[in-house]
């Protein structure tokens, strides 16, 4: 659940979980990445937020698990969150990977704004490491760039209903796709969509069909 659910439903919201099943199976929690006191600070006078669940009959609670629909709005989440939350006390929404942004009043917005760009600290730990590797690439070089590339998306062509004389041209996307294919790291991911609405759409489409098998280093 994300501060704005909680703020929706005048619910109390846990501190989040971190999906650990991804591809690149990330093991870290939320508090080994982000400063928790800073983020419960920070939103405190909008939603309560708390680190664990309570305990009951001595046993930590267990939280009903369910998904809303994509495209849900702030009307969809009252109506089918609070009679859950009524009877199960505590709720968790899974496959959180969407964000209710669309068609907000502006206490919601200004509420998603302080949540993304203040809220959310790198703690103490990760912002030292930061400095660190900053000021070594800084003792040998003024100009350094630093990438651990695990996705590269593509949308190739026109897209459908947009300006069809504005498109992607074959002769450079085909290169950045042989410059994706070098840089990613191991088990990472490139995703392509190809809109063959005109002939580099096509040749760009018949590049891809030659990926179909390609396995990344």
């Amino acid at each position: 659940m994300s501060d704005k659910t909680a703020y929706i439903l005048n619910a109390t919201l846990l501190v989040s979980k971190l999906d650990q099943k991804l591809f690149w199976k990330d093991s870290s929690n939320f508090d080994e990445i982000f400063d928790v006191d800073w983020f419960i600070s920070s939103l405190s006078k909008d939603v309560e937020i708390i680190k664990q669940l309570p305990t009951k009959g001595g046993k930590p609670m267990s939280p009903y698990s369910m998904r809303v629909p994509r495209k849900c709005n702030a009307k969809c989440y009252q109506n089918r969150l609070v009679p859950v939350l009524n009877k199960n006390i505590a709720v968790q929404l899974t496959k959180f990977d969407y964000r209710l942004s669309n068609k907000l009043d502006s206490n919601l917005q200004k509420l998603r704004c302080r949540a993304n760009y203040h809220a959310l600290k790198f703690n103490d730990l990760i912002n030292e490491m930061g400095k660190t590797l900053v000021d070594r690439m800084r003792m040998k070089s003024k100009h350094f760039i630093a990438l651990h590339l695990r996705l590269v998306a593509f949308n190739l062509g026109y897209l459908p209903g947009g300006d069809k004389p504005i498109i992607t041209e074959s002769e450079t996307t085909l290169k950045a796709l042989e410059v994706a294919k070098s840089i990613v790291v191991p088990g990472g991911l490139i995703s392509l969509v190809v809109y063959v609405g005109h002939p580099g759409g096509w040749l760009s489409k018949t590049y891809n069909n030659g990926l179909s098998n390609f396995r990344l280093r």
